[in-house]
């Protein structure tokens, strides 16, 4: 049984490749290549390629392992059984990956020398560089590698014949290959010959780094890429140029990389002048993998979007023209691509602040907040999930009287309250009720520093309107005052609560519908009616003062005092249920000034005195003789007195004098007087009778009647 072997090719001619040779040691020997599926695509899917071919004979769509025409050296490694097995199913498990094809085996894709590698690791091949490289001249071990270099005038070293070459070079892979096997560079009829589609230069640098630049052919023959690779062969650098200008997404791209293959950063350069910048995060040492920003032709950043490693994303647009009225406009978008917050700096300095609830676990649905150049809150304005909204203002420059004022918004646009709070620490609520569902349209209510209700104002529905006025700092000598105008600004009523516990009554006929204008009441701090005053529309006042507490000998006090401020008539209710009543002729309309009545308790008057102009007076003694029998006596104005007679109820309008006879309250004598010569007389005008008598007329609230001397 024969000694399996692997033999590993180096190709630097035109695109640089590398493959392998598997062979059992008995006959049986395979091809193995890595590349992509479709020829020149430096990104994309790939295909592990079988058999060997030459350009002669061509390999259209990358199927074959590799062209032995370009293979510039080579290396045989001898190998057990069970390393064989193994490569072999390395290869299988390759292919069956799907691996991404990348020309430098970065961005996560692989390239032919990561799979020779790869499959050479699998069967613990040691005899060639098995630490990850990009590039294929990286396989041949250090020492061969040097002698393939010839140095150039400026220091730098360049590949050998044998390496770009190798065809026509004694002693390579090539030509050894073509002198056994002529017949592989020849094209067979109905062939079509494949060219290499770059033409690549290798440069190895003084450090051991190396230098590649790959040229394009035909209209793309002025397009370079120059891949720039650490001395273990470790792509670091790319730099592609579109220098035949057909290419509108760059005019330059060059992308770095770290030690192992992972990107670090892209620059993109375009016709335009314009560039775009991308950093990645590849050690995974920041909160975000990558950040991309955009450059206008005047080196400006124009935008930038930062990803973070959540699978969040943030957004800077800069107004790097000044077109707008803000400088920066950041926008956050989570894992699921919806708008977390906005951050907006103005030109102006100040900033605006939205934040969105995508997430649903608040109440609102977007938070806006807007701060100014010293970054004090001037504005916030929430629109609730209802479709509310909640706008609050900030007198952040203590411009105004208040510190803030909030006002909330329904899903309709229309107010709903409002709550100010002013410099001095009170505050004031407003209430709408925009829905119509109570009696009134707006209340209004203003606390102190302390929280304490100062005052309320409620309007009503129809256009009244309700004012409560709290002595919450104990300055006056009432708690509460209340005061009702109806919808033309007229006073209805008002409603006072003293301190003490009393309260006050007012009420205005302010439509001129009863024949009073004002009518006022005091109840105490137990309920009771302390006194009652009524103004008339003729300016007459009616007042009730009632003795609720009992310290007086009367339960109620009752005047009447014209619009002159005279008094008519007065009216005293006594505990006993007795009553004194006075009339008074404030206007001198009357031959008396006033008539004094007093009634008992059963509602029958006593006794009367009337008081004349001239000093004299009447007094009536009710049922003094008998029930229903009075007694009349007349005094001058030096006190003298003298009877005048009787009055009987059954006789209404009639007296009886001592003398007997009777005279009726017209002065008709109807008997002869009982004493003719009777000193008293009244101040009224005396009037001749039929009997020759003079006789004056006595007037009482009772009937007029008639004393003759």
């Amino acid at each position: 049984m024969g000694q399996p072997s692997v033999t590993v090719f180096v190709d630097n001619v035109g695109t640089p490749h590398t493959f392998i040779k598997v062979d059992d040691g008995n006959g049986h020997v395979d091809y193995y290549g890595f590349a992509p599926s479709t020829p020149g695509d430096p990104h994309g899917s790939g295909k592990v390629g079988e058999g060997l071919t030459t350009h002669a004979r061509g390999d259209r769509d990358n199927s074959r392992a590799g062209y032995i025409d370009d293979v510039g050296w080579s290396k045989t490694i001898s190998i057990d059984n069970e390393q064989y097995d193994a490569i072999n199913s390395a290869v299988d498990v390759w292919k069956a990956a799907d691996h991404t094809y990348n020309g430098l085996a970065t961005l996560g894709g692989e390239n032919c020398t990561t799979f020779v590698q790869s499959v050479l690791q699998a069967g613990g091949v040691t005899g060639i560089t098995t630490s990850r490289t990009s590039l294929p001249i990286n396989l041949i071990p250090a020492a061969e590698r040097r002698t393939l270099f010839d140095t150039d005038a400026d220091g730098r070293r360049s590949p050998s014949d044998a390496l770009t070459d190798p065809l026509h070079t004694p002693g390579t892979p090539a030509h050894e290959y073509k002198q056994s096997h002529p017949e592989l560079f020849e094209t067979p009829p109905n062939s079509t010959p494949t060219k290499d589609p770059t033409h690549s230069e290798l440069r190895l640098n003084n450090d051991g780094s190396f230098t590649e630049t790959i040229r394009g052919e035909g209209d793309n023959a002025a397009d370079t890429q120059t891949n720039e690779y650490n001395a273990d062969g470790v792509a670091t650098r790319s730099t592609q140029v579109d220098g035949a200008g057909n290419d509108a997404d760059y005019a330059s791209r060059t992308a770095a990389f770290d030690t192992l293959g992972r990107i670090d950063s892209l620059d993109v350069r375009r016709d335009d002048g314009t560039r775009d910048m991308t950093n990645y995060d590849q050690n995974s040492t920041q909160a975000w993998s990558r950040i991309e920003s955009r450059l206008d032709a005047q080196g400006r950043e124009d935008y930038a979007n930062v990803f973070i490693d959540d699978g969040n994303r943030t957004f800077y647009d800069y107004d790097q023209t000044n077109v707008r009225g803000d400088r920066t406009w950041q926008t956050h978008v989570d894992a699921q691509g919806r708008t977390d917050w906005t951050y907006v700096t103005q030109d102006d300095g100040s900033t605006d602040w939205t934040d969105y609830d995508q997430t649903n676990t608040r109440g609102d649905r977007t938070w806006q907040t807007h701060f100014d150049v010293q970054a004090r809150t001037d504005w916030t304005y929430a629109t609730l999930d209802d479709g509310s909204t909640d706008w609050t203002d900030y007198d952040q420059n203590n411009e105004r009287g208040d510190s803030t004022t909030q006002m909330r918004f329904d899903a309709q646009g229309r107010t709903d309250w409002a709550d100010v709070i002013h410099d001095d620490g009170s505050r004031d609520w407003t209430d709408y009720d925009q829905n119509n569902e109570r009696g009134d349209s707006t209340t209004q209510m203003h606390f102190d520093a302390q929280g304490r209700t100062d005052w309320t104002d409620v309007v009503q529905d129809d256009g009244s309107r309700d004012w409560t006025d709290y002595d919450q700092t104990n300055a006056r000598g009432d708690s509460i005052s209340q005061t009702h105008t109806d919808a033309l600004g007229r006073t209805d009523w008002t409603y006072v609560t003293l301190d003490d516990g009393s309260r006050n009554w007012t009420d205005y006929d302010q439509n001129n519908e009863r024949a009073d204008r004002i009518w006022e009441n005091l109840t105490d701090a137990q309920g009771r009616e302390d006194w009652a005053r009524v103004t008339h529309d003729d300016g007459g006042v009616h007042w009730v003062d009632y003795d609720q507490t009992h310290q007086r000998a009367d339960r109620i006090w009752e005047n009447f005092t014209d619009a002159q401020g005279r008094e008519d008539w007065a009216n005293i209710t006594m505990d006993d249920g007795s009553r004194n009543t006075y009339d008074y002729d404030q206007n001198g309309s009357q031959r008396w000034s006033r008539i004094e009545s007093h009634f008992g308790a059963n509602g029958r008057a006593e006794y009367a005195t009337t008081y004349f102009d001239d000093g004299s007076r009447v007094v009536v003694d009710h049922d003094y003789y008998n029930f229903g029998d009075h007694k009349i006596v007349q005094y001058d104005a030096l006190g003298r007195g003298h009877l005048v007679g009787s009055m009987m109820d059954r006789f209404p309008g009639l007296v009886f004098p001592p003398a007997g006879g009777v005279m009726a309250f017209d002065g008709t004598v109807l008997a002869t007087p009982q004493n003719p010569n009777s000193p008293g007389t009244s101040s009224a005008a005396w009037i001749p009778t039929d009997t020759g008598a003079i006789c004056g007329i006595i007037e009482t609230p009772w009937g007029t009647y008639v004393d003759c001397a």
